[in-house]
């Protein structure tokens, strides 16, 4: 994430073979990708690497929305390269097909999940986030909110910190850059807290530095305000995790 098309790496198996030999059992590896280089035969490579989670965003039902959406990719690709997975052996693989509820797509949603569904994928569905206050124009992506909608989100807001009292995504997943970086969240591209660098330790190090522990020490005390790439996203002030 945050890295751009992970697919156009032509050494990406191997770093995922690379980290799933000497990863512990209950770690997994997950890649999120645009679909446009995914068909059956690359799809068997990723499994043959030992990949675990594949999530293909689309975030349409329609040609036009997807265009909109998902800045001039081709609709006819997209569904060639989806309908061909059937070639593939993917029950190694768990393939998800991701929607996420902005203006361009209101109202599609039921069709995005029928349709693909009745393919054979597994669906995820949520709102767009502000990637913690770095996205342009974030007012303009979101779905006018109703009575109906401010409700929900405000019991969202109460039952999340109940569920989940810290954010899940500083203390569940570690997000490596190509330079080696380990960013507090995947969520923050200006990646404003590096916890370290596995070119010079190791994940587990870097992962539960002094600076992460720190961090996250604020995070359970409540004090995300005082954490830069926590100011202003979307996913903690909104519950967006749930």
């Amino acid at each position: 994430m945050s890295m751009n098309e992970p697919l156009l790496d032509p050494r990406l198996e191997a770093r995922v073979a690379f980290f799933r030999q000497r990863a512990r059992p209950h770690q997994e590896t997950e890649l999120v990708t645009n679909g446009a280089l995914l068909d059956a035969a690359r799809l068997r490579r990723l499994a043959d690497s030992g990949l675990d989670l594949l999530t293909v965003s689309v975030s349409a039902a329609t040609p036009e929305t997807y265009r909109a959406t998902m800045g001039g990719l081709k609709w006819e690709r997209l569904r060639r390269n989806l309908g061909s997975l059937d070639e593939a052996d993917t029950g190694r693989v768990n393939v998800f097909v991701r929607f996420i509820r902005q203006r361009a797509n209101a109202g599609e949603e039921r069709a995005f999940r029928r349709e693909w569904r009745r393919a054979g994928f597994n669906v995820l569905a949520y709102e767009v986030n502000n990637r913690s206050g770095t996205v342009r124009g974030y007012g303009d992506l979101t779905v006018p909110r109703s009575i109906r909608t401010r409700a929900r989100r405000a019991l969202r807001r109460l039952l999340g910190a109940r569920i989940f009292p810290v954010c899940p995504h500083a203390f569940s997943i570690a997000h490596i850059r190509a330079n080696g970086d380990l960013p507090l969240c995947s969520n923050d591209w200006q990646h404003r807290e590096v916890l370290g660098n596995v070119r010079r330790q190791s994940i587990r190090e870097a992962f539960n530095s002094p600076r992460a522990r720190e961090l996250r020490a604020l995070m359970r005390r409540g004090r995300y305000d005082e954490i830069a790439p926590c100011r202003d996203c979307s996913l903690w002030q909104e519950a967006q995790w749930l």
